[in-house]
């Protein structure tokens, strides 16, 4: 039964993803010079709460933000934070209001662009006509046939709109227009990690900075320290990364530049994605099940079937600004809500930008998928 915009679930497929991680906070991004702004300081206040999984404080804290001080430039930013809170507990078309009046009230400012970003992604997941895909395919971004782009490991998307092709011994950089702009040649490509503008590529012993001096990461093993050899890679934030090591199998924190922080869970994964308030999923390697990661590195088995999907062999997977996430099987993307209820499968079957053998995903700051079909050898979006 199709429920009213912002109705509850009753159920969920496995606990609400929430606030997870509580290392990542934008506390830590939080400019120094603006550390005595009283606005900002109720900013710091709500962003330590949400991080810390008190979501509904933090928004009572992003409002008095806005309510305070309406002509800090914090104002806008506190409003579409709150509204990305209301996402997490659930109450969307709340959050799809408040991010209309961050629209309104704060015209032609990056919050301004982020809320029509963000309820973009809103109306595609929730207020679509029964029936009605929630993606279509929209172009392709690279025709790998084209550019000389085979067995593709990992694809990347930056605010600049530059997309990343990564494959063992180099990454593809592509314009907005597809036009090949730049090749980074790497000795044995693992994963991405897009920090800012700045890819971050991990490959098995070491991260880079763009085309950078590869940073050796060393890792604790029984006493000892050795070489990672890492299998997957995410940023948490602007100098924080969770990194997959096959020889521990296990998930570890570092930092950009590769010293070693903490143990984080207890899981061999091939792939791990960080959502935009911490959350943490990943895909053991040998099972190939989906896994989430509480704060105390408790790994939860999310279940490969219940109603309205079945996770067969998921290959990759990501999150969108508002904590939804993407599992990218073979054929099809299946999407669930921060609060852990099943919003939509798509597989575009025949139609136009069909996929059969996807390898690799990137969701974009406004919910568009891109694709990698090892089958077409291309780069395919679907919006």
């Amino acid at each position: 039964m199709r429920r009213s915009p912002g109705q509850r679930p009753r159920a969920t497929l496995w606990a609400a993803l929430g606030c997870a991680a509580a290392f990542a906070s934008v506390v830590a991004q939080t400019p120094k010079e603006q550390a005595g702004d009283p606005a900002a300081k109720l900013f710091i206040a709500a962003d330590s709460k949400r991080a810390n999984c008190r979501t509904a404080d933090a928004i009572g804290n992003y409002q008095s933000v806005a309510a305070q001080y309406p002509a800090s430039p914090w104002a806008a930013r506190a409003v579409l934070e709150a509204a990305r809170c209301l996402v997490i507990q659930g109450n969307w078309a709340l959050a799809m209001r408040q991010m209309q009046d961050v629209r309104q009230r704060f015209p032609k400012t990056p919050e301004a662009e982020g809320a029509l970003e963000r309820n973009t992604i809103l109306h595609r997941l929730r207020l679509r006509p029964p029936g009605q895909s929630a993606f279509r395919y929209a172009r392709t971004a690279v025709n790998g046939s084209a550019a000389n782009v085979q067995r593709v490991l990992d694809v990347a998307v930056d605010s600049q709109n530059r997309v990343y092709v990564a494959m063992r011994r180099s990454v593809l950089v592509f314009g907005d227009t597809g036009a090949l702009v730049m090749t980074i040649p790497v000795t044995e490509f693992r994963a991405f990690a897009i920090s800012g503008d700045m890819p971050m590529l991990f490959e098995e012993q070491g991260v880079r900075s763009g085309s950078g001096p590869l940073v050796p990461i060393r890792i604790p093993d029984q006493n000892r320290e050795r070489d990672a050899d890492v299998q997957a890679a995410a940023v948490v934030d602007g100098d924080t990364f969770v990194v997959a090591d096959r020889r521990t199998r296990a998930i570890h924190r570092i930092s950009a530049s590769g010293a070693y922080g903490s143990r984080l869970a207890s899981l061999d994964a091939s792939r791990i994605a960080v959502g935009p308030v911490g959350q943490i999923a990943a895909i053991e390697r040998e099972t190939l099940a989906l896994f989430l990661i509480d704060p105390d590195g408790t790994a939860r088995r999310v279940p490969a079937q219940a109603a309205g999907y079945q996770l067969r062999a998921p290959v990759d997977l990501a999150f969108d600004p508002l904590g939804h996430l993407y599992v990218l099987e073979r054929d099809s993307v299946i999407v669930f809500a921060p609060t852990g209820e099943l919003v939509s499968v798509f597989s575009p079957g025949n139609a136009a930008g069909a996929f059969r053998l996807g390898v690799a995903l990137e969701v974009d700051s406004a919910g568009r998928l891109f694709v990698f079909d090892e089958d077409s050898e291309r780069l395919q979006v679907f919006q």
